[in-house]
């Protein structure tokens, strides 16, 4: 069996007297979809938040690739192969859509501010590399004409895509999309789903996915958590989650 790309055991965060995440776990191999779902307040979001390094657990383990990233910050788990998208698009206004995409390199370019500023030439081999992967990832997600405009003139599919492109930049391991069909139409929402579903099968990535669009979300997964009061109440392929009596009575609604 092909060890877990993320691996995150017994994850529980309390704020206050409360906990929001309760001995959570997620285990996601290459090339794999997990989602996470529940009702509002479930601690999905806060899961996210421990997986990403937004939250530090107050108990159990964050691997990402074999290392231990528990308790560091958000950067780091950046650095070691974890992105994220919003739910709600998290844009550079008054830029272009290339420069937003490549935002999402920062943390991966070599030369430091005395190179940049002097202008030398392999700070300018390093940009244009960017730039040309950057432009790779918008042919490839449809928004190439859209390069230059800038990101206030989007729709919101493309800002979605737009997301996708700059999580995807830096090439990571663990991708972590936050309801990214969230306002969209049925026909933008499966089109975004097949754009997600190809980048997992090209980068062999491991997803994990929070969506309240649950039909949908359920043709995509793998496997499903399923929180309730930060509790995991039930966890397992879709078609046997769906039906899951507790599923059904704290999520569903109908059976």
């Amino acid at each position: 069996m092909t060890a877990p790309v993320l691996d995150a055991t017994g994850v529980t965060k309390r704020f206050g007297g409360l906990r929001a995440v309760a001995g959570a776990g997620l285990q996601v191999g290459p090339g794999e979809m997990a989602l996470v779902i529940g009702p509002n307040g479930a601690g999905k979001t806060t899961l996210f938040n421990c997986l990403s390094g937004v939250l530090a657990p107050d108990e159990g383990t964050v691997l990402v690739d074999g290392v231990d990233l528990t308790g560091r910050r958000s950067h780091e788990f950046a650095a070691a192969g974890v992105s994220r998208t919003f739910q709600h698009a998290r844009m550079f206004g008054g830029l272009d859509v290339i420069s937003n995409v490549l935002v999402g390199m920062h943390h991966r370019l070599e030369a430091g501010w005395l190179r940049g500023a002097l202008r030398l030439p392999t700070v300018r081999a390093e940009e244009r590399a960017a730039r040309d992967r950057a432009m790779t990832l918008l042919t490839d997600l449809g928004l190439a004409h859209r390069a230059t405009d800038r990101v206030d003139d989007l729709t919101l599919h493309e800002e979605r895509r737009l997301e996708l492109a700059r999580s995807l930049i830096a090439d990571p391991l663990v991708l972590l999309l936050d309801e990214p069909f969230a306002g969209l139409g049925d026909e933008e929402s499966r089109a975004l789903a097949d754009e997600v579903n190809q980048v997992r099968a090209d980068r062999d990535l491991a997803v994990v996915l929070i969506e309240h669009h649950v039909e949908l979300a359920l043709e995509l997964a793998d496997h499903v958590t399923v929180l309730d009061f930060g509790q995991v109440i039930a966890h397992g392929p879709p078609a046997t989650v769906r039906v899951d009596p507790a599923v059904v009575a704290a999520y569903m609604g109908t059976a």
